[in-house]
């Protein structure tokens, strides 16, 4: 069998682009996944504005749905103002609502806090699925000497390949070794693209943390992935895989990724979207969902993780978050929030939740 190519030509970089702002991100690489976002309101200031939305129930003896609707409508429309889907927003409001009715209000009933409360629950309940910590998996994988595969696909342009170097950046800061799969066969200028980074990472680390295997282009994705397996599966901790990016109603390259991801069955599918898209993104993701399952031999869920990419762009229009969980039931990794490597990390849930709460 020919050895892949795991060092092209393209894409060289001079020893002057590895930056003092680079070297000064190493000093920082411990903190990568630790990083938490400050809370943006007190709770007080919460329970004030909620408040504001039960100033015209107070007097009533109980809480009924039709006392509530107006309530529940303008949560919904606010919510929607923030990019959060119809669907999604509706089903936050109900939830909530659904376990107020019947509550009394006044100094023995109900207060803003509890409806706060109920909102938070909902919100909660669709972006903390089931909370993976994906280093403990890996670290349970290389104690049984097995290596972790993980796959990465999405629409056109989320950013894929950037995202693809910042998951080496912090698989490498916590001592993994990496193997990165140029599977994008298609896109003209994606296996260099990988390669500078990889080249990065290598003067970053060491030579040996991490390689990338590559075919160059025009050939089929899974001959490229089953031949770099042979070659890393025992070198490397963790095998990440790039594939091209389509668009979800493009039949024959949702079959073919379909039946790449069923052939494999990799540790972690993962959907990288953006958050710029707002509720586009959620016909996108249900789309893209749906392909898949449709071309998939058992009918299972292809997709078991989110990364949501260009957060930092967005502001408090944080709906499109909600809107992927929402959709595809899989839980949120991590969130890019900038270009640089140590720009990924873990979703705070409670940070979300304080926007949209208090945007209402």
């Amino acid at each position: 069998m020919k050895e892949l190519d795991m060092n092209p030509e393209n894409g060289e970089i001079k020893e002057d682009e590895i930056t003092d702002e680079m070297k000064l991100i190493m000093d920082k690489k411990s903190s990568v996944v630790e990083k938490k976002d400050e809370a943006l309101v007190t709770t007080e200031n919460m329970d004030n504005k909620v408040q504001n939305f039960l100033l015209s129930l107070i007097g009533q003896k109980t809480i009924t749905e039709s006392e509530l609707e107006r309530t529940k409508e303008k949560i919904v429309q606010n919510l929607v103002g923030l990019n959060v889907a119809v669907s999604t927003a509706e089903n936050i409001v109900n939830n909530a609502f659904a376990r107020i009715l019947g509550k009394k209000i006044g100094i023995l009933g109900i207060s803003a806090s509890t409806v706060r409360k109920e909102l938070t629950n909902s919100i909660n309940h669709i972006i903390q699925k089931s909370y993976i910590d994906i280093l403990e998996e890996i670290s349970a994988s290389k104690s049984k000497s097995k290596q972790y595969t993980i796959i990465l696909m999405g629409v056109n342009g989320v950013g894929k390949s950037t995202t693809i170097s910042k998951l080496c950046f912090l698989f490498l800061s916590h001592g993994f070794s990496v193997a990165v799969v140029g599977g994008d066969t298609f896109r003209s200028g994606a296996i260099e693209q990988l390669n500078v980074h990889v080249k990065r990472l290598k003067k970053l680390f060491s030579n040996d943390m991490i390689e990338l295997y590559q075919k160059g282009y025009g050939k089929d994705p899974i001959t490229v992935f089953n031949e770099a397996s042979k070659l890393s599966r025992n070198k490397f901790d963790v095998m990440i895989v790039d594939t091209a990016g389509r668009m979800q109603g493009n039949k024959p390259l949702m079959k073919s990724l379909s039946l790449f991801i069923n052939e494999v069955n990799f540790d972690k599918n993962i959907f990288v979207g953006e958050a710029l898209v707002g509720n586009e993104g959620l016909d996108q993701l249900r789309m893209f969902k749906e392909s898949l399952q449709s071309y998939s031999k058992t009918g299972s869920d292809c997709i078991n993780g989110l990364i949501i990419t260009k957060v930092d762009t967005v502001g408090d229009m944080v709906g499109s978050i909600l809107n992927m969980s929402y959709i595809s039931n899989a839980p949120i990794l991590f969130i890019g929030t900038g270009q640089q490597y140590t720009d990924l990390h873990p979703l705070n849930a409670d940070k979300i939740i304080n926007q949209l709460i208090t945007s209402l």
